[in-house]
């Protein structure tokens, strides 16, 4: 594989990142987020989470949803999962994240 530019790089691990991961059905979804609300203790939803960080293609929504599920995980589960997110819309993301920090964006971002 030869590149040509960083848009050649970006499309390439796009494209390797989305070959090599499980999409995650909103079924799937559930189940998994179903075994996460369950989890007795932090320490387990952490191996989870880095689980899933590692195998599965997620949506924002996802993240956004396990972060409310886990409110002393909030910042934690944005930060492994993000990367995970096939297809991020950057200002949604954005806006995901620095919520998560307890800051907020000053000016719109469609300008």
């Amino acid at each position: 594989y030869s590149f040509k530019g960083d848009a050649d790089v970006v499309a390439f691990l796009n494209s390797s990142s989305s070959t090599r991961k499980l999409r995650v059905s909103l079924w799937k979804f559930s189940l998994v987020a179903e075994l996460f609300r369950k989890l007795r203790d932090n320490e387990a939803r952490k191996i989870l989470i880095n689980s899933m960080a590692s195998d599965f293609l997620l949506k924002l929504s996802h993240v956004k949803y396990l972060s409310d599920l886990g409110p002393g995980l909030r910042l934690e589960v944005v930060d492994r999962l993000m990367p995970a997110v096939d297809r991020l819309d950057a200002p949604a993301g954005l806006e995901l994240l620095l919520t998560v920090r307890g800051r907020r964006l000053a000016l719109p971002l469609h300008m």
